[in-house]
């Protein structure tokens, strides 16, 4: 069985041949910008602790990089993987929870060199201005510091991944963790 959102995606995709979205995507694809997010900043403070100013900026940086990028109506894809489970709660970062009815849920294989982990895929086609980006963007800046919230759930192997895809300006924006972000273009941008 086909749904919308599972169509949408691979309709989606076609824009960028040989990519998949999973880990290392950006290495397939010429048009792909690295943006680094915590460029000047350490996330530690002198007493060894993590420091909650830090990762505030880092999610301020982003959230600039993708206002940049679209426009509160642009149609977009949130895609989030899970490795192997589900990737954690997201409706706490929709401003309309039961948009959440709209999400696909997909499974398909991850070949990390010889292993193949699975990875459970949530598609939710939505607005720009149906998502809570800053803290969205601060649960993915500390997830390798074990910081709450957190998208992370229990028996995942590896953090999930969050893929913006805007239908409207044919863009990929993906943050991988607090050092930064890669932004992927149909087409280079004068």
């Amino acid at each position: 069985m086909n749904f919308p959102a599972a169509k949408r995606l691979a309709a989606f995709m076609t824009q960028f041949p040989g990519v998949d979205l999973l880990p290392g995507f950006h290495v397939h694809w010429p048009e792909t910008v690295h943006i680094p997010l915590n460029q000047g900043l350490d996330p530690f403070r002198e007493d060894g602790r993590t420091d909650p100013e830090y990762f505030e900026e880092v999610s301020r940086r982003a959230v600039r990089v993708l206002e940049k990028e679209m426009g509160p109506e642009d149609e977009l894809l949130l895609v989030l993987n899970g490795y192997p489970g589900r990737p954690g709660v997201i409706p706490k970062y929709l401003k309309h929870p039961e948009l959440k009815y709209r999400m696909d849920s997909r499974q398909t294989i991850w070949p990390d060199g010889e292993d193949r982990i699975p990875v459970t895929r949530l598609i939710l086609p939505c607005r720009a201005e149906d998502i809570r980006w800053r803290p969205l963007l601060l649960a993915i800046s500390g997830q390798d510091f074990g910081r709450h919230p957190q998208l992370r759930k229990a028996g995942s192997v590896y953090p999930p991944d969050v893929f913006v895809l805007n239908e409207t300006k044919r863009t990929i924006f993906h943050m991988y963790d607090d050092r930064g972000c890669d932004l992927s273009r149909v087409e280079r941008r004068c």
